[in-house]
């Protein structure tokens, strides 16, 4: 089944889009620190809030035009915890999907002179794993010296596996499908994270999106075809 990589645009010579900052958020100290030592598996408490988020500033040499995107991760949030800022226009246009299990937080943007009401939606690092079919599935351990092709998952997670590896070879390796198999229920699945800071959309929602023309996204064909367990 066809996915799609849901990511940003750039900007141009007349615009950036500024990256977010969670540094500035009032009563951080209370939570940021929650999540420490969970490995991205712990969501917050319902009752926290991101209020309020800044945009990194630009150079004072840089004369481009500063514009927010629809949607982007969170940098400097709580400690581990996979968050991403989404209008409140995407937002509500996502609730008419399925997203993969998450949690959902008020947030509010300084953005010059205006205060901006977001959503602010916590992904767990390794939730997409729950829709993986180790038994079919196969996969890349790699960095940009090393690829080992072919490899199966005998651990409960993927962390544990490119922690093995990369002690064995003495370098940071990352994860990349080569078959991708699912359990069923991915199928309905039109949003979830990868863990990877990146996410996978169906091709529904990918027009959705594209036909609401929501600001600074950019859609990719996945380069790995997803496979289902009840079909091997």
């Amino acid at each position: 089944m066809k996915k799609y990589n849901l990511g940003y645009k750039r900007g141009s010579e007349e615009y950036v889009y500024g990256n977010l900052s969670g540094g500035s958020v009032v009563g951080k100290e209370l939570f940021y620190d929650s999540c420490r030592g969970a490995g991205g598996r712990k969501f917050l408490s319902d009752e926290v809030s991101f209020n309020y988020i800044t945009p990194f500033t630009l150079s004072e040499f840089d004369e481009r035009e500063l514009k927010l995107r629809e949607f982007e991760s969170l940098d400097g949030g709580p400690f581990a915890c996979q968050i991403y800022v989404f209008s409140i226009r995407m937002y509500n246009l996502l609730t008419q999907f399925n997203l993969m299990e998450h949690r959902v937080f008020d947030g509010r943007i300084l953005f010059g002179e205006q205060m901006i009401d977001v959503k602010c939606i916590q992904f767990l690092f390794c939730s997409v794993e729950n829709y993986f079919d180790f038994n079919y599935s196969t996969f890349k351990i790699k960095s940009s010296k090393l690829t080992i092709n072919n490899v199966k998952n005998t651990f409960k997670t993927l962390p544990e596996l490119t922690a093995k590896y990369s002690k064995e070879y003495g370098m940071k390796l990352r994860w990349r499908f080569e078959k991708a198999v699912m359990k069923p229920s991915f199928r309905e699945i039109d949003m979830c994270y990868n863990g990877g800071n990146e996410f996978y959309i169906s091709e529904r929602l990918k027009d959705a999106l594209e036909e609401a023309n929501f600001e600074g996204l950019q859609f990719k064909e996945c380069e790995v075809n997803f496979e289902y367990s009840d079909e091997q």
